[in-house]
């Protein structure tokens, strides 16, 4: 036994426990082949440590971002835009300074359009003139006494006169005319009857309006043709294809609230004449028929014609 003890594999089967040898697969041989004799001398054989198992080497450190190419691009886009900029506001070549052709009349021919438009001025300013003289012309023909009639001398050397009356009964009978013309006109386009009606009509192919403001503050023209139980049933001269020289314009109430009716003559469109002169009608139940005469023109609007008023029933 003591000899097969000697017999082992290799040295790794001599350990050493507490200071002293312990075989280990004493009497064995490698497979494959008898080993010679491997006899224990001297001192035992030191343990053989453990191998110690190392961890992998650490991996080496992922590269930050790099930062350099967007500085650099952005420190770029900074000096072009400071470049421009000093390219724009010095402008070195001359680019944003050259003349891009603006028209420019000579002077004559802004001195033709200033007397041009001062003549135009002045034409305004006769025509305002004129229809001025007109309409006190007409203020004047309307307050002037009749004219006596002409002296006649009878066969017998007698001198006849006509009566002081006579000459304004003529010229209410002259107005009763006119008035009973322009309420024939009125009905024959069509206008209706009422207690209160009112007669606009004129003689040229202007278009002037009939506006009437009611007590309660309503107003009745071309635009509202019913208003305060009024209605605006004829309306003349609007379109110059189907103008007359025979116009009229009708108000008809069938019961009017009463109050006080102000009426008012508009020259909408003074298309033939700077001034016409009109006649307003005014036919009321209980009372004779009243006519009033006036003169529109062209630069007068809103002027009063002539007021109605209406009793409390």
């Amino acid at each position: 036994m003591l000899a097969l003890a000697l017999e082992v594999p290799d040295a790794g089967s001599i350990r050493v426990r507490g200071g002293r040898p312990v075989l280990v697969a004493w009497g064995h041989a490698p497979a494959g082949g008898r080993a010679g004799p491997d006899p224990i001398r001297g001192a035992s054989a030191r343990a053989v440590a453990p191998m110690a198992i190392r961890p992998p080497p650490p991996l080496p450190a992922a590269p930050g971002p790099r930062l350099w190419p967007w500085l650099a691009a952005l420190l770029g886009a900074g000096a072009v835009f400071v470049a421009s900029l000093l390219l724009l506001l010095t402008d070195p070549f001359g680019w944003f300074s050259k003349d891009i052709g603006v028209c420019r009349l000579p002077e004559s021919d802004l001195a033709a359009l200033r007397a041009y438009r001062d003549e135009e001025q002045r034409e305004a300013t006769l025509r305002a003139e004129l229809a001025a003289v007109v309409d006190d012309a007409g203020k004047r023909h309307l307050s002037c006494p009749a004219v006596p009639a002409p002296v006649r001398r009878s066969g017998d050397g007698e001198r006849n006169t006509r009566q002081p009356d006579e000459g304004r009964r003529a010229t209410e009978n002259e107005g009763r005319r006119s008035a009973e013309n322009d309420m024939r006109r009125a009905q024959e386009r069509g206008a209706r009857s009422g207690k209160l009606e009112i007669v606009l009509a004129w003689d040229d192919r202007n278009d002037l309006d009939l506006h009437v403001f009611c007590p309660d503050g309503q107003e009745l023209y071309f635009q509202a043709r019913s208003a305060c139980g009024g209605t605006l049933d004829v309306d003349a001269n609007r379109n110059s294809e189907e103008a007359t020289n025979a116009p009229v314009e009708n108000a008809v109430w069938e019961n009017p609230p009463p109050g006080r009716y102000r009426i008012v003559v508009d020259p909408y469109t003074m298309r033939d004449h700077p001034a016409s002169r009109f006649r307003v009608t005014i036919r009321q139940d209980g009372k004779p028929d009243r006519t009033v005469e006036g003169t529109a023109t062209a630069d007068r609007h809103g002027e009063t014609a002539v007021e109605v008023e209406i009793p409390q029933s």
